[in-house]
């Protein structure tokens, strides 16, 4: 019986390093507010991740850019291909991107959608849904796709 335990203690640490592992891998922001607790139990129960203007996470808010939606729709696939992303559909009319990227550390294939909308302000909105394609849990690696894509739009629209 005290194997059996040992076994079962070891193969939860090994579960909990590997866990531990991939959300550091995937440079989420881990003390940020709502806080520690709330987002690990975001980054480990949830495969996928939405921008939204009202969201609890700071760096799932919507944004938007005061560019025209042709500019922000060009700025966003060079984005994408700069990160590596292959985009798998591209409809400049509907402005749509949807791309596919794979994970860091185990080359899952996530799904990314980015759609343009008119911004109340008068700018060009944009909203980013990553979706895991596999898993119940990302390890944050949908938000760190939405972060990156981000950072890079910002990037590009000055």
């Amino acid at each position: 019986m005290s194997m059996l335990l040992k076994i079962v203690s070891l193969t939860i640490v090994f579960a909990a390093v590997l866990a531990g592992g991939a959300v550091v891998k995937n440079q989420v922001p881990l003390t940020d507010p709502p806080g520690l607790v709330k987002r690990l139990a975001i980054y480990l129960t949830r495969n996928s991740a939405r921008t939204r203007a009202d969201h609890e996470l700071p760096e799932l808010r919507s944004r938007a850019y005061a560019l025209p939606p042709e500019r922000v729709f060009e700025l966003a696939a060079k984005a994408a291909q700069d990160a590596g992303w292959r985009i798998v559909d591209r409809d400049a009319g509907g402005r749509e991107l949807r791309a596919v990227v794979s994970t860091p550390w185990l080359k899952f294939k996530d799904d990314i959608h980015i759609e343009l909308g008119r911004d109340p302000e008068g700018g060009t909105a944009v909203s980013i849904e990553s979706r895991s394609r596999v898993g119940r849990a990302d390890f944050g690696a949908n938000i760190a796709h939405i972060i990156e894509l981000h950072r890079r739009l910002d990037a590009l629209a000055g």
